[in-house]
């Protein structure tokens, strides 16, 4: 029951705490408090009991073998606790199962047709110079009109918000909270909205933009974009809109493939790049090396950065002999290391490691993106060839069954051969 009710009590406090404006530390205090407090629940369960006559320490064995009696054999009765405890589990039965099986935000959020639809909110005008009042419904418009090229997304245009905004007179931009947006964005039929602002330090502009769920809140990204001069505010507008767009479109495409070796590569802005890697990566699993050659090198042209292309080709050019393509491919990359997040690195001091150091390097790193990732099946299976080529084969066992365990809840099959060889 403490451990149940542990549960809610962070899942509430992460919910709630950050909206109340306490600092991010207090949710790791109380997580700390329900630790510490474990084990003392566990000691004091030991010493007492509670029973219908309230809470007693526990009687010695001794004491307990001498009024021991043989009771006559009566029906369990079905006490308060018990619903208490049932009760507990159901909650956090609901509150786990989103955080398991729950593979994609943006389900449910598409109109019949299978489009995302969005709503545009007016931006907010922080930036204390009244003079970019115009942005506000400008920067909106914009933004709306670069997103509707977009054949994924169903935008709601300018005209359709500013009618809803004129129907609620009550409602300024300043004053558009996230609560008032969803309330507008619900009205409009779409589960999606976008809210920003535009801020101004010295001559440098900087426009903010969130990506929201109408229903829950939620936020899925946080978008910044700078400039140095109004000049560059049309630039700044598809720059903004091209990240958007192609965040929605390449999660579409993950939805659509659906395979948890997909799932854990969304690092590249460009639904181009991802296209291209989709394409690589099923001629790659299908052993067909050439196509999936050419697939992830237009891949790369489109996105140096993308470093979960670079995988399947290294080892691509392995496979098919081309060992000193796969040591200047992965010398390229590395040379970027520093600029990329803390998985690219690591996925990139693998590859170095695959190349040029031991096994046991491969596995430090292998374990780390894991830690960051845990549903990939792809470094799973890795991990396990890195323990196969040291022999440890009871290891490389558990861990290419937990590629293809991962791959059993998805209800798809790891189409590579060599896992089960």
């Amino acid at each position: 029951m403490y451990a149940a009710t542990a549960f809610i009590i962070m899942e509430a406090g992460d919910i709630m705490l950050p909206r109340l404006g306490l600092p991010d530390w207090t949710v790791t205090f109380i997580i700390i408090l329900l630790i510490v407090g474990f084990p003392i629940t566990i000691i004091l369960s030991w010493i007492f009991d509670i029973t219908p006559e309230g809470v007693i320490k526990t009687e010695p064995v001794q004491i307990a073998k001498k009024k021991e009696t043989i009771p006559e054999p009566v029906k369990r009765k079905l006490k308060i606790s018990d619903g208490l405890i049932a009760l507990l589990l159901v909650v956090v039965c609901i509150l786990l199962y989103p955080k398991i099986f729950k593979k994609d935000k943006f389900e449910g959020i598409r109109d019949p047709k299978g489009k995302i639809s969005i709503a545009v909110m007016p931006f907010e005008n922080l930036s204390g110079d009244t003079l970019y009042n115009v942005w506000q419904g400008g920067f909106q418009n914009l933004l709306i009109t670069s997103l509707s090229n977009s054949e994924e997304l169903s935008v709601r245009q300018y005209q359709t918000m500013y009618a809803i905004f004129e129907n609620k007179r009550n409602v300024a931009h300043a004053s558009i909270t996230p609560s008032v947006a969803s309330e507008l964005a619900l009205k409009l039929e779409t589960k999606t909205f976008i809210l920003g602002n535009i801020l101004k330090a010295g001559n440098k502009i900087r426009v903010n933009a969130q990506l929201v769920d109408a229903e829950t809140e939620e936020i899925y990204k946080t978008y910044e974009v700078n400039l140095n001069s109004e000049d560059d505010i049309f630039a700044m507008a598809d720059s903004l809109s091209g990240l958007i767009r192609n965040y929605l479109e390449i999660r579409k495409l993950i939805e659509e493939y659906d395979s948890p070796a997909i799932y854990g590569t969304f690092n590249t802005n460009s639904s181009e790049a991802f296209q291209y890697f989709i394409h690589g990566w099923n001629t790659f699993m299908d052993l067909d090396q050439q196509a999936a050659t050419e697939w992830l090198s237009k891949a790369i042209e489109c996105d140096s950065g993308f470093i979960s292309a670079y995988v399947p080709l290294l080892f691509g050019y392995l496979t098919t002999g081309n060992d000193e393509l796969a040591k200047n491919l992965c010398n390229m990359a590395y040379k970027n290391r520093d600029e990329l997040p803390l998985k690219g690195q690591l996925t990139l001091d693998y590859l170095h490691a695959y190349i040029f150091e031991t096994p046991n390097d491969q596995i430090k790193y292998l374990k780390q993106i894991l830690e960051i990732d845990e549903l990939n099946s792809t470094y799973w299976k890795l991990l396990g060839k890195a323990y196969s080529k040291m022999y440890q084969y009871n290891d490389a066992t558990i861990y290419y069954e937990k590629a293809l365990e991962i791959h059993k809840k998805w209800g798809t099959n790891f189409r590579n051969p060599f896992i089960y060889h």
